[in-house]
């Protein structure tokens, strides 16, 4: 197999699939397509960023996030839709908000005092480094994602991607995470 890794928004990355232009991605589930193959990889939480001056405040509410200032990525973003929906915010109600093209965007915003965010727990470590934030996790309901590896149903590969799925799966669960 030639991997080639590339990032872009979900919808691009179905349509591509859709075409025969990619064979498998990475996405966030469900997708919602018919003609697509879905093998589930991890479930993530989501975390909130706050600025660091938050450090040690209370802990926060989906109900709270509805009243704070929720920065979010771009639409397109999978993970904007996701956010969006634990916050139980409509996404077509106009938003008094920014938006970013990246999660390091959003912490480096957070960082300057300009709103709050949530990242997935797998960005934690590499998008708080270099940023003056604190990470505050959820208590029950906490917001998660599901990623997964899909594929055309009619890819004459799906036997072999169901067997790279079982080993992301298998390795993602043997990495220690810190929530």
């Amino acid at each position: 197999m030639d991997i080639h890794v590339r990032e872009t928004v979900t919808p691009r990355l179905i349509a591509e699939l859709t075409e025969g232009r990619l064979d498998a991605a990475i996405v966030a589930l469900p997708t919602d397509e018919p003609g697509l193959t879905e093998a589930a990889l991890f479930t993530e939480d989501m975390v909130l960023v706050r600025p660091e001056k938050d450090a040690g405040g209370p802990p926060v509410t989906r109900d709270d996030l509805s009243a704070m200032r929720l920065l979010l990525l771009e639409e397109g973003h999978c993970f904007r839709d996701q956010a969006l929906s634990f916050c139980n915010i409509n996404p077509t109600r106009p938003r008094e908000g920014l938006d970013g093209s990246s999660l390091s965007t959003l912490v480096q915003m957070v960082g300057a005092g300009i709103g709050v965010t949530l990242i997935p727990d797998m960005a934690v470590e590499v998008e708080t480094r270099s940023a003056p934030v604190c990470i505050t996790r959820f208590q029950a309901p906490c917001p998660t994602r599901t990623v997964g590896l899909v594929w055309r149903k009619s890819n004459p590969m799906g036997h072999a991607l169901t067997e790279i799925a079982e080993i992301i799966r298998k390795t993602a669960q043997a990495e220690p995470r810190d929530g």
